[in-house]
């Protein structure tokens, strides 16, 4: 599956191999960068899932730019950096969608971290939908349950048969328990 990935390294003949790597494993590189502000600055338009960064790219602090493109563009970077500052940006980060590699950038480990990140990312985004299903569900469930209090206060009847009013008149006017609900609380809410 391709997924796009930026690369931004200030040494051209890296960002090419970097990319020339990524391209022959099936990955779509949308563009190579040489400066900090030239990343942000295409971050903005293209909105990569990936990006690959250099600590030490020109113009720029690799981490400070990491902490913008995690925070405000929403997307996985894997940072390139030497062991000393690895050990500290482990201790000074700790997010799902950072990785880190030492260099030199070994090709096996560059391909494993981006599948890596890339699972991980489709894992993260399936908890994320689960949660506003429940949310919902949740939401749902509390509407229903103020209009049956109401329709068993108004029509002094069981939980029970509130609930299958409830049940039945949703089926025959083809809308959603939850709107009918609604329905009944706006109604009992106007009078």
């Amino acid at each position: 599956m391709k997924q796009g990935i930026l690369v931004g390294c200030s040494n051209n003949e890296l960002n090419t191999g970097i990319k020339n790597l990524l391209e022959q494993n099936n990955y779509y590189v949308v563009d190579t960068c040489l400066t900090g502000n030239e990343i942000l600055r295409k971050a903005t338009v293209i909105h990569p899932k990936i990006i690959i960064l250099s600590h030490d790219i020109s113009n720029s602090i690799g981490l400070k730019i990491t902490e913008i493109l995690i925070e405000d563009y929403k997307c996985i970077v894997i940072l390139l950096l030497n062991q000393a500052e690895k050990s500290y940006a482990q201790r000074k980060y700790d997010n799902p969608n950072l990785y880190f590699i030492v260099k030199p950038v070994n090709k096996p480990v560059l391909l494993n971290t981006v599948e890596i990140a890339l699972k991980v990312d489709r894992h993260i985004q399936a908890m994320n939908d689960k949660i506003k299903r429940l949310e919902d569900d949740i939401d749902s469930r509390i509407i229903i349950e103020k209009a049956k209090g109401i329709i068993m206060e108004k029509m002094n009847i069981s939980e029970q048969a509130a609930y299958e009013r409830l049940r039945k008149q949703s089926m025959n006017k083809k809308i959603s328990m939850k709107d009918l609900a609604v329905s009944v609380i706006e109604t009992m809410e106007e009078l």
